[in-house]
């Protein structure tokens, strides 16, 4: 394998699942520096890329699914380097830019990331198998925690990722004692979701991965008791949770759009609005004859009550007869009154403008205790009550109705 070579695939599929694979067989799949930071570039492509909807981790051949760190491979001939002066935190620093850094873009990923695991991970090969989402492993596949064996501290998020999944007492005993665990094991201690034959690791965790991806409308909830339901026994209920926070950002991100809504208070009549219509328009008949007339209509729109007047036109003359009998009929003042695009009361002939109200609305809305408005306006935005006018007032006691500004 050349210097320059990371040994890390990467392809995007057409279903929105992004398949990286590790082809370092000859090395036991080991992660060089170079490799290494390859894969969290691959990790972190996927996490800020609309496109990848899930990401499949899996490994080439079936010995090794990740032997851990490796070393960058020397060139023929090349002469053995000298060893750099060490500064105190180079450790600290080379860990956690470097390992820590893998294991965090696949902890941090908001899509869900499914493992294949075909052959042996050890070491922080270990913990990149335990920071997926879901793990399907081979019946011939085994995780090792080699860290004891080679005099280390373990690194690359092991002993957070052991303790989260199995509880401190077991986590201990995998990290002190460094024996392998096999498929069976794995599977009863939730280390992984699914144990399968060799031939068939690849085809579950696609199988897998793809549901994931066509799954952007679905509730992570209903998805995770689907996974239950078809392969039971398989998914731990304690997996729920971190399910359904990968699902919820990854929805948030790169699921469909959201309708928006704008909140809006409409209150029940706090407006009246007012509007022209013609009786033909419908369908109003009268022994089978058509009502041929232009009608001024009033209405509370959020209170289901109405009333109309026949008129010639869409006149002033019409609105200073319609709102008067439709506040009779009613009993009490709006709010606000509201007309639609009435060129009288909306717009300004002469300039050819369209204001909010014409001095002549305002006359005839003011005039029985209203405030004019057009109907784009918000109806419920908050405002100091108008008292009814004189005039109002006078006109409704004349009916014998005592006039009230409370919503209808």
């Amino acid at each position: 394998m050349s210097e320059e070579a990371s040994g890390i695939v990467v392809a995007l599929g057409e279903d929105g699942v992004q398949r990286i694979t590790i082809d370092r067989a000859d090395v036991g799949n080991s992660l060089s520096p170079l490799a290494r930071d390859a894969l969290t570039e691959a990790f972190l492509h996927a996490d800020g890329n609309a496109a990848v909807r899930a990401v499949l981790l899996s490994a080439a051949g079936t010995r090794h699914f990740c032997a851990g760190a490796g070393l960058a491979p020397r060139p023929a001939g090349a002469e053995p380097q000298p060893m750099t002066e060490k500064r105190p935190g180079d450790i600290a620093r080379m860990l956690q830019q470097g390992w820590q850094r893998l294991v965090a873009s696949v902890l941090d990923c908001d899509k869900p990331v499914v493992a294949a695991v075909k052959g042996t991970a050890a070491g922080a090969g270990s913990s990149l198998v335990l920071a997926c989402d879901l793990v399907v492993m081979s019946t011939e596949a085994k995780l090792v925690e080699a860290f004891v064996h080679r005099g280390i501290l373990p690194d690359s998020g092991a002993i957070h990722l052991l303790t989260r999944i199995v509880g401190l007492r077991k986590a201990t005993e995998l990290l002190m004692l460094g024996e392998p665990v096999d498929a069976a094991t794995c599977e009863r201690l939730g280390l992984v979701n699914r144990v399968v034959a060799p031939d068939d690791t690849d085809v579950v965790a696609e199988e897998i991965a793809g549901r994931l991806a066509e799954a952007s409308d679905l509730e992570a909830k209903g998805l995770f008791e689907y996974l239950q339901r078809k392969r039971p026994g398989v998914y731990q209920d304690s997996q729920l949770r971190t399910f359904q926070r990968r699902i919820k950002v990854w929805q948030a991100h790169y699921g469909p759009d959201k309708e928006i809504f704008f909140p809006q208070d409409h209150v029940p009549g706090e407006a009246m609005q007012t509007d022209f219509t013609w009786a033909t328009e419908l369908n109003i008949t009268i022994q089978g004859e058509a009502f041929d007339h232009m009608l001024c209509h009033v209405v509370l729109p959020y209170s289901n009550w109405g009333w109309v007047i026949v008129c010639q036109s869409e006149s002033m003359l019409a609105l200073r007869r319609g709102i008067p009998a439709a506040l009779a009929q009613l009993g009490r003042i709006p709010r606000f009154s509201q007309t639609d695009n009435s060129t009288s009361a909306t717009h300004k002939i002469a300039a050819g403008q369209e204001v909010e109200v014409t001095a002549d609305g305002e006359e005839v809305t003011a005039a029985h205790g209203t405030r004019g408005r057009k109907p784009r306006d918000q109806v419920g935005k908050k405002a100091s009550r108008v008292a009814a006018s004189s005039v109002a007032t006078q006109s409704l006691k004349a009916l014998r109705i005592v006039p009230s500004i409370s919503p209808g």
